[in-house]
């Protein structure tokens, strides 16, 4: 039976969007769009395809294809609660952003495999010839509205394969085409947690990742960062890392967080990059807000916590019996000079 390009990926994902630009403003004679492969375009029947008949080839997602996406998030993406459902909102920013068309010239369709071929090939991603399909094919951001067309082997695949394949082509639907090797390595992390891999590691790649994708801010990467040493399972973390974050300063009316140096070293043995990453932070502004009778955790003296907005609040505890504390949040995100890794 012959394979699909699946990457290995979290659900299995198809990458068959690598440099492909769907321009649907360009209609030529067969009711739909332009297909343009890393900067040669091509009408729908230039490329062997038409729009399906029924509905001028809209297709709607159905309910479980929106339930699969939303489980697969919750379940294998590391981050607070709004940045998942941004997640879920990039795969279905809306209901009639996909095509459904037609296989009229498979020749034609074969010319465009071998682009992609070639295209994934230049980008180092491993892909076999011989078990390769084109599945699906989404608009980068050089067009709008950006669309995705799906091809009749989409219609095959399990419902559940069909969820993981949206899912794929939401990431890269109407974002630069140079996203593309962030996008798999993100899938890849997701594949690691979904079956219990590097698990840590994991998770740290899906922090990196997702800001470079747009989905976190510097505020939001560095509480999350934080939020996984402190809790990750199977490290002892806790004396390492608390003692890092103590030094809380209020010095001319203004809290800061002084890093020290030697103790953000002592994150090596966790993370390796960790130390990278924080290398070039030595004071983070605070913005500070007196807390009331909060059930945050009181046993150390930093945790963080999301809130109901989603940004990362540091809480030090004061020992009281109200246990209450100042909720502190970082003031200004571009002062975290983090480098992140490629």
């Amino acid at each position: 039976m012959k394979a699909l390009l699946f990457a290995i990926t979290l659900f299995l994902t198809i990458p068959t969007f690598a440099r492909i630009v769907v321009n649907q403003g360009h209609a030529v004679g067969n009711g739909g769009g332009v297909v343009c492969i890393a900067g040669k375009c091509l009408t729908l029947q230039e490329a062997g395809l038409q729009l399906s008949p029924e509905f001028n080839g809209v297709w709607i997602p159905e309910s479980i294809h929106f339930s699969t996406v939303k489980e697969n998030v919750q379940k294998y993406i590391f981050a607070p609660a709004a940045v998942k459902e941004a997640f879920n909102y990039g795969t279905f920013k809306r209901v009639d952003e996909f095509r459904k068309v037609q296989v009229m010239d498979p020749a034609k369709l074969a010319e465009i495999k071998l682009r992609y071929l070639d295209i994934a090939q230049k980008a180092g991603i491993p892909i076999d010839p011989a078990t390769f399909e084109v599945v699906a094919i989404s608009s980068d951001d050089t067009v709008s509205p950006a669309l995705t067309y799906l091809l009749p082997k989409f219609f095959e695949l399990s419902q559940a394969q069909q969820s993981t394949i949206l899912f794929h082509e939401g990431l890269y639907r109407g974002r630069p085409s140079q996203d593309l090797k962030y996008i798999l390595q993100f899938e890849s992390a997701m594949f690691n947690l979904s079956t219990k891999g590097p698990v840590f590691k994991s998770q740290i790649d899906e922090l990196i990742l997702a800001h470079k994708l747009g989905f976190m801010n510097k505020a939001e990467l560095f509480g999350t960062l934080i939020s996984s040493v402190i809790n990750s399972k199977g490290f002892l973390s806790r004396d390492i890392v608390e003692p890092w974050l103590e030094n809380i300063e209020f010095t001319n009316g203004k809290w800061t967080l002084q890093l020290d140096p030697g103790k953000i070293l002592d994150l090596a043995p966790i993370e390796p990059r960790l130390p990278y990453m924080f290398s070039r932070i030595s004071s983070i502004p605070l913005k500070a807000s007196l807390g009331g009778n909060n059930s945050w955790n009181c046993n150390g003296f930093l945790t963080v916590d999301w809130g109901s907005s989603g940004v990362p609040r540091f809480y030090p505890c004061i020992a009281n019996e109200e246990h209450q504390g100042y909720i502190f949040e970082i003031a200004d995100p571009g002062a975290l000079d983090l480098i992140l890794p490629e």
